[in-house]
């Protein structure tokens, strides 16, 4: 939030280069930015080429100086390699193939056409020849002529072994990383923690509406249970109030913790497979952030609920076994909104399936059924 385009995709950048690779890939990584930021992007990306990393990456149409930037080019038709090698010998080769790329050109521009079925109706626009002949043209016409020029290119590379002389002097053998992770367990789960603990302190929102939410059940309690009387309807307001607290505890921790894992799958999942940290190092650092606020729900719906109603005036001992087994209730609830994101994926189904889970464990729990 509040970072712009080329800040966005530098800070993705760096993200992978915590665990150190010897390799870097990107997906289009100066789409969507102007000419200057997508040029510092490449910039950027050469300097980590030169540290020793190699960086490969997919590109859509990069303007003449970015073109000129890169050292080793791979071109591919319909899933089939048509040029791979240096980059600054592409224009040269395709000129040898008949494939002539005008000057003062952008060579990307002309790859583009040559590798495209629009290519084929530009051709024919540059060649003077009249808009009705170009436009009377079936699309299976130009489907079949583009396959033919495809077809050629490919041929093309293969005759000239491209393949095997770039194949030269490439290792066979797989290569183990003895070193799994670049951080020890302790750090992973400080730097976890410390992210997590930011995130919740950068969203108020989130806080300020779960602490509206425990007084308003407060307020609720304190209306239906005022003064509870010392004889056997006490004991049954008791009983209510009880099984009220519990499911308040139990229904607010889980749609908790449901909401915000399942907002982070992503980048667990992106960060687990790159081996920036290990699982338990984030359970751990994830739940501690949230330890604080954890024990500041109950707190402030228990004090407010138990002295109001009155379910035990006479030893104040009992506020904090009450308070203690909130807690517990509430991490117990956390901790099955968690079990939940993790097997299921899509937030809807899990949501779903609280009710269906958690109602039997109500039924059996004393307040109904003895």
């Amino acid at each position: 939030r509040g970072v712009s385009g080329g800040e966005r995709k530098r800070a993705s950048i760096g993200v992978e280069l915590i665990t150190n690779p010897s390799m870097i890939f990107l997906d289009e990584p100066t789409t969507g930015l102007d000419s200057t930021t997508a040029l510092k992007i490449m910039e950027l990306l050469i300097a980590l080429a030169k540290s020793g990393r190699n960086v490969i990456s997919t590109i859509h149409q990069p303007n003449s100086e970015i073109f000129s930037k890169f050292d080793n080019l791979m071109l591919l038709v319909r899933g089939n390699i048509i040029y791979q090698g240096h980059a600054n010998q592409a224009v040269n080769y395709f000129g040898t193939i008949g494939y002539p790329c005008p000057k003062l050109t952008n060579p990307a521009d002309f790859f583009m056409k040559i590798m495209n079925e629009s290519g084929l109706v530009i051709d024919d626009i540059q060649a003077g020849r009249r808009k009705a002949e170009i436009t009377d043209k079936e699309a299976e016409e130009i489907e079949e002529k583009f396959q033919v020029r495809v077809d050629d290119m490919v041929k093309q590379y293969n005759e000239k072994k491209l393949y095997d002389a770039n194949n030269n002097g490439i290792l066979t053998e797989k290569l183990e990383n003895p070193k799994q992770y670049e951080t020890s367990w302790f750090k992973q789960f400080y730097l976890i923690l410390k992210r997590a603990f930011l995130n919740e302190i950068r969203n108020p929102l989130d806080v300020k509406m779960k602490i509206i939410q425990q007084l308003v059940f407060a307020i609720i309690v304190m209306l239906l249970w005022n003064n509870i009387a010392d004889d056997f309807t006490g004991i049954q307001d008791r009983n209510g109030v009880l099984f009220l607290l519990a499911t308040t505890s139990a229904f607010g921790a889980i749609q908790g913790s449901l909401g915000t894992f399942s907002l982070e799958r992503p980048v667990f999942l992106r960060e687990r497979l790159s081996k920036s940290y290990r699982t338990s190092a984030y359970f751990w650092g994830r739940s501690s952030a949230e330890l604080p606020f954890m024990l500041l729900y109950p707190v402030i719906l228990i004090s407010i609920v138990y002295w109001v109603v009155g379910l035990n005036d006479y030893s104040s001992d009992k506020y904090a076994i009450l308070l203690a087994l909130h807690m517990m209730a509430w991490f117990a609830g956390s901790g099955y909104g968690l079990l939940l994101s993790t097997a299921i994926a899509k937030l809807e189904v899990a949501v779903a399936l609280v009710p269906v889970i958690i109602v039997p464990f109500f039924a059996f729990a004393g307040f109904f059924v003895n």
